[in-house]
């Protein structure tokens, strides 16, 4: 099915979307249940008000895609690119990112539970005030990224990249970091190294 013939108000269910779009699409108050995009360029989509549930996207192009508002239930992004993909004030539960490119990712006021980073390149994506209860990172690049009022109390970013991570003091109270990563945090205390001549 292409995405071009879906109009709003439509409950979707076990459909592939495949191929792009030269118009802009805008789909609102639906939902989209078992159904696959792949191999597809959403950057002239967006949605308002749908939900996604069951649903796999992967080879999939999109910048500034917006899911804000929205509900994503058992959802995988696998192999696609998604710089800019906002999930404000987003439920996102039993969601998993493997294999992506998400630079500038936008995660404000949000709830993540049961949600994976794999592989993905999440550089100077921003966190704010959002709920997180069982979010892994693995082999995921943090850098330059910001986080504030996001608690990361026992996630686990030992094998991540942080360099250059803006994070506050109530953010990173008890996230786990190889020792190695000690370096990148300790300027949040204060403190400098010495310079040895």
């Amino acid at each position: 099915m292409d995405l071009a013939d879906v109009l709003s108000g439509m409950d979707i269910s076990g459909r592939l979307f495949c191929g792009s779009s030269d118009k802009k699409i805008t789909l609102r108050d639906m939902s989209f249940d078992g159904c696959v995009f792949r191999g597809t360029d959403m950057s002239r989509v967006s949605f308002e008000r749908v939900s996604l549930t069951d649903c796999l996207f992967e080879d999939v192009r999109c910048v500034n895609l917006s899911f804000d508002g929205m509900s994503l239930r058992r959802v995988v992004f696998r192999d696609s690119y998604l710089a800019g993909l906002s999930l404000q004030k987003a439920g996102v539960y039993d969601v998993s990112f493997e294999d992506c490119k998400a630079p500038y990712m936008n995660v404000a006021r949000s709830k993540l539970k049961n949600v994976k980073f794999s592989s993905t390149d999440m550089r100077e994506s921003f966190f704010l005030e959002t709920a997180m209860d069982n979010v892994l990172f693995s082999e995921t690049e943090l850098c330059s990224s910001e986080i504030a009022d996001t608690s990361f109390k026992g996630i686990d970013v030992s094998d991540c990249g942080i360099e250059g991570l803006r994070i506050d003091l109530f953010s990173v109270r008890g996230m786990i970091i190889d020792p190695l990563q000690a370096a990148d945090l300790v300027r949040l205390l204060g403190v400098d190294f010495a310079k040895k001549e």
